[in-house]
């Protein structure tokens, strides 16, 4: 699932939303289209590896951090590409409250889901009869009992009284209970740990449900990292002022903490209000070695895709390869009026290796056809003559730069000569 999420966004889905994304606000509703499209297959994801029975716990949960690095990278990218500083910390909080919404509406999905799978297991159950046939003991029974007459009549005074002394003990009953009601702390009604055992999940799935919650504020957190680095990495290379590379550095921080300050809400609503088990699993034994592993199964991960979409690129010549190359660095956030003019000569390179890689296509006429063998040596001919025309005037250049070369050297040493003159004469 990850790696078809990848291999979609960087072949497909990139390049557009690069094209597309000209302002902030543009790449905003980019991101916005992201994650509406790919957040049902995150569910599905979600719930599969939740549901895993066999294995270690700590084990599975960690197969959510590849599809979950997937889908979080690509908003931060965009969010890390804008302009403005003020912008990047509005999409900063939309994000983070967007996660937060998400974080603690999850047990009450996994709630929802449960519910409505009693609720059609009840439905497509069969009826089970309700009336049976008297067997000879209940007939015996009943008999007996219309014989000897109702034992409900022979303690109906005792009845009696235990009904005055507890309609006497009613009203002081009713205001302990109001007095109890005023005195407990505010909650939810029932709380979501005794529904969760009320309808039978086991404590693996809750432990899976916390490495879940764990594991995606991970990922979030390193994702806003990554990206907003590579954007401070690629503008020092690019030459930017200090000042700008200390406000960006600034705006990382007040980002982070926002985001630190998002996933705490969601760890006290989830433990103290809702009071759910949120274990970390990170000290326990082996975890350690698996999220190594981990990271550097991601390391080759983008080894192997970014090798898949290069060899896309090869049938083109070359030009794929090099609009990835601008493509990237665009979202890095050298910007085409942040980066240095390119001298003409440069340009006329570029240009010509651009055309060059192209394969070469064969002379036609204006209606279609192709060239005869005329036709194509006058072509010929006047392709040379442009060239030797060219040439002419790259030799005049040529002279010229000469004469020039020589008359600064002419001047510099009649400079020379005059310094020498200016020198030697205090001296006689």
């Amino acid at each position: 699932m990850a790696y078809t999420m990848a291999i979609i966004w960087v072949a497909a889905l990139s390049p557009r939303f690069a094209a597309a994304s000209s302002t902030d606000r543009d790449r905003f509703w980019m991101a916005v289209i992201y994650l509406a499209v790919f957040m049902p297959a995150i569910g599905l994801v979600n719930k599969l590896v939740r549901s895993l029975k066999e294995g270690v716990p700590t084990c599975n949960s960690l197969l959510i951090a590849l599809p979950a690095i997937v889908y979080v990278i690509f908003p931060r990218m965009l969010q890390a590409e804008a302009v403005k500083l003020n912008t990047k910390l509005i999409y900063s909080v939309l994000i983070s409250i967007c996660d937060l919404i998400m974080d603690i509406s999850s047990p009450y999905s996994i709630l929802l889901y449960l519910s409505a799978k009693r609720f059609v297991k009840a439905r497509c159950k069969r009826q089970a009869p309700t009336a049976y046939c008297f067997t000879d003991i209940a007939v015996t029974a009943t008999k007996a009992e219309a014989v000897s007459g109702s034992a409900m009549g022979k303690d109906n005074d005792a009845t009696k009284t235990q009904h005055s002394k507890r309609k006497n003990s009613h009203p002081l009953r009713r205001q302990s209970s109001i007095m109890s009601a005023a005195l407990s702390p505010p909650g939810p009604v029932g709380g979501l740990q005794s529904a969760f055992a009320s309808l039978e999940v086991s404590p693996r799935y809750l432990r899976a449900l916390s490495d879940q919650v764990n594991i995606w504020s991970t990922c979030e957190l390193v994702a806003l990292l990554f990206t907003n680095l590579a954007v401070l990495t690629a503008q020092a290379y690019a030459g930017a002022s200090w000042e700008q590379l200390v406000e960006e550095g600034m705006g990382l921080v007040l980002q982070v903490a926002i985001e630190q300050l998002f996933e705490l809400c969601v760890l006290c609503i989830l433990m103290r209000w809702n009071n759910l088990p949120m274990p970390s699993s990170r000290s326990e034994k082996g975890v350690l070695r698996r999220i190594i592993l981990t990271l550097f199964l991601f390391a080759g991960f983008w080894l192997i895709t970014d090798s898949i979409v290069a060899g896309f690129s090869v049938t083109d010549g070359g030009i794929g390869r090099r609009r990835r190359a601008s493509f990237i660095i665009s979202l890095l956030g050298t910007s085409h009026t942040d980066r240095p003019t390119e001298s003409p000569h440069r340009q006329t390179v570029m240009s010509m290796s651009d055309e060059g890689g192209a394969p070469p296509k064969r002379p036609r006429t204006q209606g279609g056809e192709e060239m005869t063998a005329s036709d194509s040596k006058s072509s010929i001919a006047e392709g040379m003559a442009q060239l030797e025309e060219r040439i002419a005037s790259l030799h005049s250049h040529i002279q010229q730069a000469t004469r020039e070369a020589a008359d600064v050297q002419e001047l510099f040493n009649t400079t020379a000569a005059a310094q020498v003159n200016h020198t030697q004469t205090p001296t006689q």
